[in-house]
């Protein structure tokens, strides 16, 4: 499904392209066009993230080796520190604190459609990082930061891994323009 979503998205970027080259032409309004095009981008990338297999396969294999790692540090400061060595204590439980923090911090900020359903355009993207609980990872930029030409789209996992969603947000200010979500639940 997720491939139909980016054949979809890419094609109506092409055809955007084409209606705009049109516009350009005729020397008519492209606004709605860009918006059209804005949108068969967002499709594409989350066509392109849900057809990725590869990905919880990539994720399963490096929460096993987090945790294997973990046990051989474990196991490591077992036989290589002794109580009087508190120094290699210390650091080795901050290594495992470091790993405990950055594996619990890989499964937060999962979007829900419960959550989707309450970023509003017009909001700015500080808001909708305090609604989600997390950054969106930014997937498209373009134009210059600061700018009202600047523009960036984020996206969000659902919990399953498959679900997306993705926020626009435009100018200097960084509001939501649009947003879209694929299999939220």
């Amino acid at each position: 499904m997720g491939a139909t979503f980016g054949f979809i998205g890419m094609m109506g970027f092409i055809g955007c392209a084409v209606w705009l080259i049109t516009l350009a032409i005729k020397k008519q309004k492209k606004k709605v066009c860009l918006i059209c095009m804005l949108a068969s981008v967002a499709l594409f990338v989350v066509g392109v993230e849900t057809s990725t297999d590869e990905v919880p396969a990539a994720a399963s294999s490096q929460s096993s080796k987090m945790n294997s790692s973990s046990s051989s540090i474990s196991s490591s400061r077992d036989s290589s520190c002794n109580s009087s060595d508190s120094s290699c204590a210390q650091t080795v439980e901050s290594v495992q604190q470091e790993e405990n923090s950055e594996q619990s911090s890989s499964e937060d900020g999962y979007i829900t459609k419960k959550l989707y359903d309450k970023i509003k355009t017009g909001m700015t993207y500080d808001e909708v990082k305090s609604i989600v609980g997390s950054k969106g990872e930014p997937i498209y930029e373009s134009g210059d930061k600061g700018t009202e030409n600047y523009v960036v789209d984020y996206m969000w996992n659902g919990e399953d891994g498959f679900s997306k969603a993705t926020i626009t947000c435009t100018g200097k200010n960084q509001k939501v323009f649009s947003k879209s979500q694929g299999g939220l639940k």
